[in-house]
């Protein structure tokens, strides 16, 4: 376990980033962390050296990929938006600006699961198929599973058109995630919009951590909305990372 808490930890090895210890997995078998800086390419040497990382090629679909014990870890040009894995010995990740990256984790089947769930990846259930294949393959109860959901663009901040509206709505539901500003204008909480899916499958509230931060609006994220309104050429990305940890690598 790496933190007790939910704080920011000061990291030299990945050039001074902050890194996210989400609450949800404290006193748990599972260590799980968000980059703020930079997707974390020496993330390794914070939760284990001798891990090899897996990260998709993402694609804002809802394939997911399902690495069980004994398997060979896919090419690098896999694509995918979302990992499952009852290994120990990896660390799966993904990476994001503006998308929400969520971890989920089986306290009891000591299953994780990384995930990169855009308007695209939340209006095709993304979330819902990683919590189903949890259900379906590994026989975990929703009862046992903690989700944490690390930041994004937040409905003060991700204006959208009526195509998004209804499209997530297809797959969340009605819910307060949309808000119609004074100026008219239409926005969505993706995070809000993922709890509702995880909520409509039996996971409990209070095993569900949200980061309360925006990318676009607090500082020391990567944004591509914002990169994009500033005329950036590039925008960074974020890292989202999980494995279980090193006193459980051998179940």
């Amino acid at each position: 376990m790496l933190k007790t808490q939910n704080d920011f930890a000061k990291d030299p090895v990945n050039n001074g980033d902050d890194l996210i210890y989400p609450s949800i997995f404290s006193h748990t078998k599972a260590d799980g962390v968000f980059t703020d800086g930079s997707r974390g390419l020496k993330i390794q040497d914070v939760l284990n050296p001798a891990k090899p990382i897996f990260m998709p090629v993402q694609k804002h679909t809802d394939t997911i990929v399902v690495l069980r014990k004994g398997s060979s870890l896919p090419t690098p040009d896999t694509v995918a938006d979302a990992v499952i894995t009852d290994r120990g010995d990896i660390i799966t990740g993904v990476q994001s600006a503006d998308c929400v990256p969520i971890l989920v984790y089986d306290k009891k089947r000591k299953v994780t699961g990384a995930i990169h769930a855009g308007w695209k990846g939340t209006s095709k259930g993304i979330l819902s198929g990683v919590l189903s294949r949890f259900f379906s393959e590994f026989e975990s109860d929703a009862s046992d599973i903690l989700i944490a959901i690390g930041p994004s663009i937040k409905g003060c901040c991700y204006e959208v058109g009526d195509e998004v509206i209804r499209a997530v709505l297809n797959a969340s539901g009605e819910g307060d995630y949309i808000y119609t500003q004074l100026t008219g204008g239409k926005h969505i909480d993706l995070s809000a919009a993922n709890k509702l899916q995880a909520l409509r499958l039996g996971i409990n509230s209070e095993n569900i951590w949200i980061s309360p931060d925006c990318t676009y609006c607090t500082g020391r994220y990567h944004s591509y909305r914002r990169a994009q309104k500033q005329n950036t050429a590039t925008t960074g990305r974020q890292g989202a990372f999980i494995t279980l940890s090193s006193s459980d690598d051998a179940d």
